[in-house]
């Protein structure tokens, strides 16, 4: 009876511990992400769906007092597969800043899974910002 006790805890605990996320599990809930250059950022964000809000939860000493903006963005995403997405700012709420209407203007920023690892989605993203190609890379992480 120990014996039989004992095997099933130990099946229970392997499949609760065993359980591999998919880019799917990405798609909606309510996540931290990072970004690893500069600007370094951290940032609550909730999805759902094709919807995505994020908020600056500190920004970094040298962008303060320099109009970095700080409030929540949303943006529209399309699903390009699975793993692979773009991400819009959404003018729905009205006008979009300067930055946000040339990221719409230029087709949006393009970002892809690069790897799963724990509970976090490793990105790269690369949008091109007059004729420049900007590359960022960073974490998004499930709360």
């Amino acid at each position: 009876m120990k014996y039989h006790l004992f095997l099933s805890s130990l099946l229970l605990v392997s499949l609760s511990f065993g359980q591999e996320l998919t880019c799917e599990d990405f798609k909606k809930g309510e996540f931290v992400m990072n970004t690893f250059s500069s600007p370094v950022l951290e940032w609550d964000m909730t999805r759902d769906g094709n919807k995505q809000v994020e908020t600056i939860k500190e920004l970094p000493e040298e962008f303060q007092g320099i109009g970095y903006p700080m409030d929540p963005k949303t943006l529209r995403i399309e699903w390009i597969d699975d793993c692979t997405y773009k991400l819009f700012a959404d003018d729905a709420n009205g006008e979009l800043d300067s930055i946000s209407q040339l990221i719409n203007d230029s087709g949006g920023i393009h970002t892809e899974l690069i790897k799963i690892e724990g509970k976090c989605f490793y990105y790269k993203s690369i949008f091109i910002i007059e004729g420049e190609e900007i590359v960022s890379e960073g974490k998004l992480c499930k709360k």
